[in-house]
C-alpha cells in the first residue's frame, strides 16, 4: 500500500508538470469513453439485457407464413380461429394470450381524449406474469361477451387522467360511449412488448398503451379460417419444453384447420423467443453503432500512445536515473502504468458525465421504430462495461510507453549515446502505430462515405407529396354513437364539410391511412380473364379517400383525371406506378384498363 501510495504521488507530480499532455489525453479519452458509453448503453438496453418480465426464455411471439404471399408478407399476424384452436388443443403452453391494439375516446373526465388501447386475452397479465400494483387483473369470464366491461389502467394514465385518485378502483369511466368500471392499474414500470411484423399501422402496439380491456370477438373473427390476420400472439412455455416441441404441435393444429377449407395452402406457424422477436431488426444497426465509436476510440488511443511513446523518450532520463539509484524495470513498468491509469481514471470520469448526456441525446433521436428504448440507462453491467474499457485503454495507451522506459539503459544515457537508439526504437514501434490508426482511420471513413450519399438520397427523395402547410389529424368514431351503416356513412362527410369550411381552410380530404405509416388494407389485383384464385394473385396495399385528396396532399398525376363526387358510386380506382408496371405492358395506356380484385370484382 505504502508502494501504490507512493506510485500515485509520483505519478500526480509528473502530469502536474505537463498539464498541457495531461488536459489532451484526459478530454480524448473523455469523449472516446463516453460516446462508447453511451451507445453500448443503448445496446445493453436493447439488445443484451433480459426482458422484465418473470422467467423471460419462456415467452414466445407467434406468427404466421403463407408462401403463396411470402414475396410481399414475409409474416402474417395471427387469425383469430386458429389463435381459438392453438389455445384450446395445445398443451405446449402454459398461457398464450392475443392483443388487438387501437384507441377509444374517454369522455365525461375533463376534455374527451382519444386514449390508446389494447383488447387482449383476460389471461395477458398471467402470460407476461404481472400484477397490477392496484386492484386486479382480469378474470377467465371477462373475456365473455356481456362481462367485459372492466378496463385496467396505465399507471402513466391514472396519473396524468385521473390524478392517481385511489378510489377510482371501482368507479365507472366512459369509454367509446359505454361505461367501463376500472379494476386495476399498472405498476409505474410495466411496459408491452411492441414488435411490429407486418408493418400495419393497426398493429403497431404502444409499449405504454393507456388502457387494457379484455378481447371480445365479432363472429367473423370466431369462424374465418383464411382471411382475418389481425392479430398479435405472445404465449409462455410450460416449464422444460422447448419451442420446437411447441412449434410442431402448433403446425400439427394449423395443418387440420386448413384441410377443412379444401386447399393445400402450405400455411405454417413461426414461434420466436420473445426477445429476438423484439430486436431482431436493431439489432445490425445498434452493433455497427458500436463497432464504429469502439474503433473511434481505439484510434484515439494509439494516437494518444504515439504521443506517450515521444514524451517517454524525452522521460528517458529520469527512467535511466531511477534505474541507475537502484530500481528494477518491474518498478518502472509500475510507475509508468500508474501513471497512465490516472490519467485513464480521470478520462473516465469525464467520460461518463458526457455519456449520461449523450444517452438522452440518443434516445431522443433514435428511430421510434427500435424497441425497449424505455429500458435503455446507465446501470451496473454499463458501469463495468465502462471500467473494462478503461482498463483496455489504460494498457493500450501505457504498455508501450512503460516498456520503452523500463528498457533504458543508463549507461547509455547518462553519457548522452542513448538518445539515438531511443529514437530508432521508437521510431519503429510509432510507425507501426501509425499504420494500424491510418487503416482504421480508412475503414470508418470509407463506410462514411459510403454511407453520407446514400442519407443525401434519402433526404432529398421524391416522397410524392408536397404539403408544407397540411394538419393531419386522425379519427376514432365511438362504435356505440354511430353504430348504425347509415351514421358511419355520413359522419366523414358532414366532418369534411365542416373543416373544409373552416376559415383559413384552402382544401381537406379524408383518407383511411396516411402515407408512410404502412398497410391499411389489401387486395389482390388481376387482369380480366385472370383464371387464378384470389390469394394466388400479386397483393397491393388499399387506401379509401375523398375527392380532394391529391389537391390537398400535392400529389401529382401521370396520367388521367382527378376525383369527382359522381365517382363515389362507380368501379373506379387510381393505381400507383408500381402497380401499372407490374399489371400493364410499359407501351399501353393504364387509363381506362380494367382489372379484378377482391373474389374477381371488377
Amino acid at each position: 500500500m505504502t508502494t501504490l501510495c507512493q506510485d500515485l504521488r509520483y505519478g500526480i507530480r509528473t502530469l502536474a508538470k505537463d498539464p498541457k499532455f495531461t488536459v489532451a489525453v484526459v478530454l480524448t479519452l473523455a469523449l472516446g469513453i463516453g460516446a462508447t458509453t453511451a451507445v453500448f448503453s443503448m445496446v445493453n438496453g436493447v439488445l443484451l439485457r433480459p426482458l422484465p418480465y418473470p422467467r423471460p426464455q419462456q415467452l414466445v411471439w407467434l406468427d404466421e407464413f403463407l408462401p403463396a404471399l411470402a414475396e410481399r408478407f414475409p409474416v402474417l399476424p395471427v387469425n383469430a380461429r386458429h389463435f381459438m384452436e392453438w389455445r384450446q388443443r395445445c398443451s405446449s403452453f402454459a398461457s398464450l394470450s392475443l392483443l388487438d391494439p387501437g384507441t377509444m375516446n374517454l369522455t365525461g373526465r375533463g376534455d374527451p381524449e382519444v386514449l390508446s388501447a389494447v383488447a387482449a386475452s383476460a389471461n395477458l397479465f398471467e402470460t407476461l406474469g404481472v400484477q397490477p400494483a392496484l386492484g386486479r387483473a382480469f378474470v377467465p369470464e371477462e373475456d365473455e361477451e356481456g362481462h367485459n366491461r372492466v378496463v385496467v389502467l396505465s399507471d402513466r394514465c391514472w396519473r396524468r387522467k385521473f390524478s392517481a385518485d385511489p378510489a377510482l378502483l371501482g368507479a365507472t369511466v366512459t369509454l367509446d360511449g359505454a361505461a367501463y368500471t376500472v379494476i386495476g392499474v399498472l405498476p409505474p414500470d410495466f411496459r408491452l412488448p411492441n414488435p411490429n411484423p407486418w408493418g400495419a399501422p393497426e398493429l403497431a402496439i404502444r409499449a405504454q398503451s393507456d388502457l387494457y380491456l379484455p378481447k371480445e370477438f365479432i363472429p367473423a373473427e370466431k369462424t374465418e379460417l383464411m382471411g382475418m390476420f389481425n392479430f398479435v400472439v405472445l404465449g409462455r412455455l410450460k416449464a422444460g419444453l422447448t419451442r420446437e416441441q411447441a412449434l410442431a404441435e402448433l403446425n400439427g393444429v394449423t395443418t387440420g384447420l386448413v384441410k377443412t377449407v379444401g386447399e393445400d395452402l402450405g400455411l405454417r406457424v413461426l414461434v420466436k423467443p420473445l426477445k429476438e422477436a423484439l430486436v431482431e431488426d436493431s439489432r445490425r444497426g445498434l452493433l455497427m453503432l458500436l463497432g464504429a465509436v469502439g474503433a473511434g476510440l481505439l484510434i484515439a488511443c494509439l494516437n494518444l500512445a504515439s504521443l506517450s511513446l515521444v514524451r517517454a523518450e524525452r522521460h528517458s532520463f529520469d527512467a535511466a536515473l531511477r534505474t541507475a539509484l537502484g530500481a528494477n524495470r518491474l518498478q518502472l513498468l509500475r510507475q509508468a502504468l500508474t501513471e497512465t491509469g490516472l490519467v485513464a481514471l480521470l478520462g473516465a470520469a469525464f467520460g461518463l458525465l458526457i455519456a449520461g448526456a449523450g444517452l438522452r441525446l440518443l434516445v431522443r433521436m433514435a428511430p421510434s421504430d427500435i424497441p425497449r428504448l424505455n429500458e435503455v440507462r446507465i446501470d451496473g453491467s454499463v458501469l463495468l462495461f465502462t471500467l473494462a474499457v478503461t482498463v483496455i485503454t489504460m494498457l493500450l495507451l501505457g504498455l508501450l510507453p512503460a516498456w520503452r522506459m523500463a528498457q533504458s539503459r543508463p549507461e547509455q544515457v547518462l553519457r548522452g549515446a542513448g538518445r539515438t537508439v531511443a529514437t530508432a526504437a521508437g521510431l519503429r514501434i510509432r510507425n507501426t502505430l501509425i499504420s494500424i490508426e491510418v487503416g482504421l482511420g480508412v475503414v470508418l471513413l470509407v463506410s462514411a462515405g459510403l454511407l453520407l450519399p446514400s442519407f443525401w438520397h434519402i433526404l432529398r427523395a421524391d416522397k410524392g407529396f408536397h404539403a408544407p402547410t397540411v394538419l393531419a389529424v386522425e379519427m376514432a368514431p365511438p362504435p356505440a354513437k354511430y353504430d348504425s351503416w347509415e351514421q358511419k356513412r355520413r359522419l366523414p362527410a358532414r366532418l369534411l364539410e365542416e373543416v373544409t369550411a373552416a376559415p383559413g381552410v384552402r382544401s381537406a380530404a379524408l383518407v383511411s391511412a396516411l402515407p408512410r405509416k404502412g398497410q391499411d388494407g389489401v387486395s389482390s389485383v388481376g387482369l380480366a380473364g385472370d383464371s387464378r384464385r384470389d390469394r394466388e394473385r400479386p397483393m397491393a396495399h388499399v387506401r379509401f379517400l375523398s375527392a380532394d385528396y391529391w389537391g390537398t396532399r400535392g400529389i401529382p398525376r401521370r396520367e388521367g383525371r382527378p376525383w369527382a363526387e359522381t365517382d363515389r358510386a362507380r368501379a373506379v380506382a387510381v393505381v400507383s406506378p408500381r402497380l401499372a408496371r407490374v399489371r400493364w405492358p410499359p407501351d399501353e395506356g393504364v387509363v381506362g384498363r380494367r382489372f379484378l380484385h377482391e373474389d374477381s370484382r371488377e
